[in-house]
């Protein structure tokens, strides 16, 4: 019984610990977005209702990686109230639209204001291909642009030619390759 007891108050500390842990990371991670400008995760609280699956879908994140992220034991209990991590589904450089039935690039394009072709380019698209009723592509904010590279382009040749801060470009595509037909993403000078 005293066993029982020690291993259940063991476990209890070992699950605060870790608790901690998650909220030591998640502070870190809240002060250094916070001088980025985004967040890369956000609090929610648990509804009547809501699986994990559930959860898991909507955030976009494997169930065993939602446990992992909020050190939870595989047989833990989701209850209404609680609160968990999750990730932050938000994008700033684009919007995500589902394609409805009827929708075509061109269509898409012209209500968005954004030229046909580049739409087809950023989501792996031909111009003529067929869109499927709710298949998910990327559109443009308003004051993000794209520059899609060509083969011999080079950092200081797209920052000039797109009259871009070099830093500000580095910090908004901070995988930058220039591989052909890679996206470069530049906001708009207000």
């Amino acid at each position: 019984r005293n066993k029982n007891k020690s291993k259940r108050l063991y476990d209890e500390r070992k699950k605060k610990v870790y608790a901690k842990k998650c909220l030591i990371a998640l502070f870190f991670n809240f002060f250094i977005n916070y001088y980025r400008g985004g967040f890369m995760y956000d609090i929610y609280v648990i509804k009547q209702g809501d699986t994990l699956e559930g959860i898991s879908k909507k955030f976009n994140i494997t169930p065993s990686n939602l446990y992992k992220l909020n050190g939870f034991n595989p047989d833990y209990i989701l209850k209404a109230g609680n609160q968990i991590i999750v990730p932050k589904n938000s994008n700033p450089y684009f919007y995500y639209y589902t394609i409805k039935q009827g929708d075509n690039l061109y269509g898409i394009s012209k209500k968005y204001h954004i030229n046909e072709d580049l739409l087809a380019q950023i989501n792996g698209l031909d111009k003529d291909d067929y869109i499927y009723p709710n298949q998910v592509i990327a559109i443009p904010k308003e004051g993000v642009n794209i520059y899609i590279t060509k083969e011999g382009d080079t950092l200081m040749g797209i920052a000039n030619g797109i009259k871009a801060n070099m830093s500000v470009l580095l910090y908004e595509n901070p995988n930058i390759y220039l591989l052909p037909d890679q996206i470069i993403i530049y906001k708009e000078k207000q």
